[in-house]
């Protein structure tokens, strides 16, 4: 009688885990995205001309923007995985392929971006496929 029981705490301790995992993975990008806009402000210019003209740089003319893309994208990706994991994934028996997909892009892409994000979002998986396989 015990048994359910321990199987749904575990369940719910799992899908907050990942949640939790897939947070930490978006302070990552959105710390490099902190210091690459309050380090180095000119003296002739606001923090806020800075930042407008550092994003139109990277954006545009930098050697690489794709990466710049990547890190603007990865912590919404993460988030929004964090919230789907939180809210709905009570509600489903199983985990929908296109959140496994998402996953695996972004953790890939964290990859090339920053690792650490990559490892946090790769446990993050992992903790959801185990509350996924006790379902």
């Amino acid at each position: 009688m015990n048994r359910p029981v321990l199987q749904t705490s575990s369940r719910v301790r799992n899908r907050t885990v990942a949640s939790a995992l897939l947070l930490l993975a978006a302070v990552g990008p959105i710390g490099m995205w902190t210091i690459l806009f309050t380090s180095g402000i000119p003296s002739t210019q606001t923090s806020t001309e800075h930042a407008v003209t550092l994003t139109a740089y990277l954006f545009t003319e930098s050697e690489h923007p794709w990466f710049f893309f990547l890190m603007t994208a990865l912590p919404v990706i993460y988030m929004g995985l964090a919230a789907w994991h939180w809210f709905k994934r009570a509600e489903q028996r199983k985990i929908p392929s296109w959140v496994w997909i998402l996953n695996a892009l972004a953790t890939t892409y964290a990859v090339f971006v920053l690792w650490p994000s990559a490892i946090a979002s790769f446990s993050a998986a992992y903790y959801a496929h185990r509350s996924n396989s006790d379902a």
